[in-house]
């Protein structure tokens, strides 16, 4: 066996498969550290993105006994309403818009960010919108 490997090698097959199977070691490796750290990434932007660590959705209200468990485990709620309707614009043209109520404890994690014009800078918002009052989402 070591004489067919001396062989190899002094015939230089044997270092080129070796160099071949090091860079095919370092690319996998580099592509999972790469995956991990986007990953990471990933889900330390989550939860400003769901603007909070746990979201519970349901097409029906959220039963009293889940929102009273989390008020026992002394976890902030917030409550919020997502639907689908019709608007006019100026002109007349009706878009299909989502429409979210939200409560004055949106979001639990991260800003709002608000602006006068769309596609503008946004700036942090210091207030909620108030009842009755809208907000566009660009």
């Amino acid at each position: 066996v070591f004489r067919g490997l001396k062989h190899d090698w002094q015939a230089g097959g044997l270092p080129v498969i070796a160099l071949a199977l090091t860079v095919a070691v370092c690319a996998v490796t580099s592509v999972g550290v790469f995956n991990d750290r986007v990953w990471r990434a990933m889900q330390g932007r989550a939860a400003e993105t769901l603007g909070a660590d746990l979201v519970i959705q349901s097409h029906d209200r959220i039963p009293p006994k889940v929102r009273n468990q989390a008020m026992t485990l002394r976890l902030t709620v917030s409550q919020q309403i997502e639907f689908s309707s019709m608007i006019l614009t100026d002109s007349g043209i009706p878009r299909l818009v989502s429409v979210k109520a939200i409560d004055e404890h949106y979001p639990l994690r991260g800003t709002l960010q608000t602006s006068g014009q769309f596609f503008a800078p946004a700036e942090t918002a210091d207030t909620l919108p108030a009842p009755g009052e809208l907000w566009a989402h660009a």
